[in-house]
Order: structure tokens, then C-alpha cells, then sequence
């Protein structure tokens, strides 16, 4: 970067060819890795890929005359027609990497792109921009939900080189939605290969190491072949993007207070809430907006087949803690966590019983059936990291028709902080007693380099440097 932002102009989409990483010693580490990693996930795909390398017949018909570039016209004399929106690069010089970033997107140097055509990846090219020029308008992904995404961070430690934590992980689950869905799933030595050159050729985004923040990675798959008919593509994107981020609420890592969902379900019974399926998303709006307008930054939602039993906030993992225990709701809707997977990991370590199982609402309240007290909730996933929640407010409604709110103040909070009001700085501080926010601090200081990562959660080792 030179150090200015660049104009529209520059800003356009241009698209490189990437180098195989056999051209490199580097890149012969990656493929190392990768098949390290998961050799049955490259086994698997190089045998689907040599069964038969002759392209498919589209389902749809060939054109039958050469193609034209898009053209506008208003389709009245006159009439005003919106010009299609330019996005410059942000200048990485301009960020307040100390002022916090929250979780807005900031326009960054470009991103990876591969494509799958019949059942065969190319090797991939460097996009400069932000922008997807040559999508046709009957893409799967646009008409039938075809896409899945994920998301995953990058931190610079001390040695200035930056390290993404559990890719492989992201990458599994990435491979079961994909399957879920019926598209060609990214091979994990291109997806670790994209996510290593995003990360490079976006360097000078990764917050410096003594502030807070990370570079927020989103890889996502979508069906980018026309069809007409309800039928799955036989064309595929792969795109890792990034942006770097600060805190996703806006309390700043101070305890939240969370409204149950009563009117609506995030999924539907035997549906796909445990796929990062694109669609499972859009329903949230909704909701999270009409609780917000109410003060609630967070929703959770109940088992949709009851509705009497935990299932996961909107946008994460829902955790609670008893004095020995750290538990999470056993169900087929509910995402399974990378962040939530460590947390569990990380009590194991410290002496807790990690326990997936079906949780009551009630218990939330009451207490579990062996008799202990839940003294803290929390949420927690890769852009929340793990967040406290204080309260949780409850819709219920009587006989007579009337709906009103049970409040829940979990125990652990309930001489620390005043259910009415907004948790003070001194009341977060006291509240640091939290089991959850201590497992949560101690991973963020395993991402950030500054505790030994014993479970060889970083990757790559050695780091990605910006010469890459």
C-alpha cells in the first residue's frame, strides 16, 4: 500500500492468476499441512476429481450466440438510474487501531477467488477489489440459497507475523454444509492456500499486536451456474474475503442482557440449523431488530419442536456455568462452534466437566436436577469471541391471554450488577470472577500469542508474513 486511499477507479475489480504452491518451498509446506491435516478429505476429492475430467453437459441449454456485455437504459427518457457503486480501498493508515473498530466492514486490498466448473477446481487468482463483476443473474446462490459461508480470525503476535486459529476446523464444517446443500466443497489444501494469500496481500489490516482486534476472514462457497429449474449448479465460487475487527457489541465486552424469541425459530425441526447455510440467517433480521429497538442486543432462541428448551443465540453458541460444570444444549439446530469447541477444551483443562446435553429453560432459573445453581451464561462464537450475559428476559403468557416478561438474572451477577440498568465498568470488573470470562480470556490470550497454544490451534506455524 502507498499510503493514500485509492480512487474508484483503482478500486475496480482486477484478477491475477495465483502461483500453484508447488512453485514455492512455501507452498510445498502448505500442501505438507494440508495433507497432514486431513488426507482423507484429499483422497476423497482426488478420487472424485480422476473419475471422470470430461466436463459435464449443462442441465440448461448452450448459448447460441456470442455473448454481450451488459448494457442500461432507463426505461424511461430521462429516468434516473442508479449508478453502480464504486468502493475504494480503505488506507490502513487511517484506522484508530486504539479507538476499537467494532465489527463494521472496512474495504481491504482484495480477496481469493477459485472456481469449480464440473467437478474441477482451477488454481485459483488474487481479485483486487471487492466486487463479483461476472455473476450471472440465474445463479443458484441468488434463487435458491445456494451458499454457505464461515468465519475465522488471523492475530499478529509479537513476532509481527500473523497466525489464523483452527482453519482446519472451519474448513470440516464448511464441507458438511456444503454436502447438505448439494455443492462441491472446497479441497483443504485450496482452502488453506486462499486463506493464507488473503491474509498476506491484506497485511497491512491485521491490527498491530498490543491492540485490540484481529483480521476477520470470511471464506464462503456459493453456486454461481445458471439455472432456471430447481436443480444444484454445476458451477462453484470460493471466496475468502476479509476486515478487520474490534468488539461485535457495542458494550465492549461488558455483560449483555438477551430477550428469548417467543414468536419466532431460528430453525425448523429436522431442519438445517446445525449447516452455516447463507439461508438459516436472513429470518434472524427480524427479530434481532424488533429486540433491539426494545434495548436487547442479543436473542436466544428455544428448541423449535417445544420450545421449553435451550438452543443458541442468532449469531452464537449459547454456554452456561455451574461451580464445577461448564454446560451447552445437545441439538440438531444448533451450529457446532470452532470458539465453542476450544471453550470446552479449555475447561477440560482447567479442571471443569465440559457437558453437552438438553438444558431447561427452567433450570436457567431454578437450578439443574443434580441440584447445582447455574451462576453464569455467555455467548460465544468466532465474532463475539465469548460475551457475558447477565440477564435473560423470558416472554411468557398467562391464561387469560396476557404476555409478559420473566426475568432471569443469573446468579453469579445478582450482587454485581443492577438487572434495571446497563452493567457498570466496576460491575464488569466484579464480575471477572466468571468462569466463562476467565476461559474466555484465556483464549483470547492463546490467539493473541501470549499463552502457549498446547493444542496446536494456530496456524500456520511460523506465521504469514506480507512477503508471502
Amino acid at each position: 500500500m502507498n499510503g493514500r486511499t485509492r480512487s474508484a477507479s483503482k478500486a475496480a475489480s482486477t484478477t491475477t492468476t495465483m502461483s500453484t504452491p508447488s512453485a514455492t518451498a512455501n507452498g510445498k509446506k502448505r500442501r505438507a499441512d494440508a495433507h497432514d491435516a486431513a488426507p482423507n478429505m484429499q483422497t476423497r476429492n482426488a478420487k472424485r476429481q480422476a473419475v471422470d475430467k470430461t466436463p459435464k453437459k449443462p442441465a440448461d441449454a448452450a448459448p447460441i450466440a456470442a455473448p454481450i456485455a451488459p448494457t442500461v437504459t432507463p426505461l424511461t427518457p430521462g429516468g434516473h438510474v442508479h449508478a453502480p457503486i464504486t468502493y475504494p480501498v480503505t488506507d490502513p493508515a487511517s484506522l484508530d487501531w486504539d479507538a476499537g473498530l467494532g465489527f463494521g466492514l472496512i474495504t481491504t486490498a482484495g480477496y481469493v477467488r477459485y472456481t469449480c466448473r464440473s467437478g474441477i477446481w482451477d488454481d485459483g487468482a488474487w481479485v483486487a477489489g471487492s466486487t463479483l463483476p461476472d455473476l450471472h443473474i440465474m445463479a443458484t446462490a441468488l434463487h435458491y440459497g445456494q451458499a454457505c459461508f464461515e468465519g475465522l480470525k488471523a492475530y499478529r503476535h509479537a513476532d509481527g507475523h500473523a497466525y489464523v486459529f483452527r482453519p482446519h476446523a472451519n474448513q470440516a464444517r464448511m464441507a458438511r454444509s456444503c454436502a447438505r446443500a448439494l455443492m462441491e466443497a472446497p479441497p483443504l489444501d485450496k482452502f488453506l492456500n486462499a486463506v493464507r494469500t488473503c491474509v498476506a496481500r491484506n497485511m497491512a489490516y491485521v491490527p498491530p499486536h498490543d491492540k485490540p482486534g484481529a483480521l476477520y476472514l470470511r471464506p464462503f462457497l456459493f453456486g454461481s451456474g445458471p439455472r432456471l429449474g430447481l436443480n444444484e449448479s454445476d458451477e462453484y465460487t470460493f471466496i475468502v474475503t476479509c476486515s478487520p475487527v474490534g468488539e461485535y457489541y457495542k458494550a465492549g465486552g461488558k455483560p449483555v442482557k438477551a430477550l428469548v424469541c417467543g414468536e419466532h425459530d431460528r430453525a425448523a425441526p429436522k431442519g438445517v440449523g446445525s449447516y452455516k447455510l447463507a439461508g438459516n440467517y436472513a429470518p434472524t433480521l427480524l427479530p434481532a431488530k424488533e429486540a433491539k429497538a426494545q434495548g436487547y442486543p442479543i436473542t436466544l432462541y428455544l428448541d423449535p419442536a417445544t420450545r421449553t428448551h435451550v438452543d443458541e443465540f442468532a449469531t452464537s453458541n449459547f454456554l452456561a456455568a455451574t461451580k464445577t460444570k461448564i454446560l451447552t444444549p445437545d441439538s440438531d439446530s444448533v451450529l457446532e462452534s470452532v470458539t465453542r469447541m476450544s471453550i470446552m477444551q479449555l475447561a477440560r483443562d482447567n479442571g471443569l466437566t465440559p457437558e453437552t446435553r438438553r438444558i431447561k429453560v427452567s433450570e436457567l432459573a431454578e437450578g439443574t436436577a443434580d441440584g447445582e445453581e447455574i451462576t453464569h451464561i455467555a455467548a460465544c462464537g468466532t465474532a463475539v469471541v465469548l460475551t457475558p450475559v447477565y440477564r435473560i428476559d423470558v416472554p411468557e403468557t398467562d391464561a387469560a391471554g396476557k404476555t409478559a416478561l420473566r426475568r432471569i438474572v443469573a446468579a453469579g451477577w445478582k450482587d454485581v450488577v443492577d438487572a434495571d440498568q446497563e452493567p457498570t465498568d466496576a460491575a464488569t470488573a466484579a464480575g471477572e470472577s466468571d468462569p466463562l470470562m476467565k476461559l474466555g480470556n484465556e483464549l483470547r490470550a492463546i490467539q493473541k500469542g501470549q499463552r502457549p497454544d498446547t493444542h496446536g490451534w494456530l496456524w500456520p506455524q511460523g506465521g504469514i508474513t506480507a512477503d508471502e
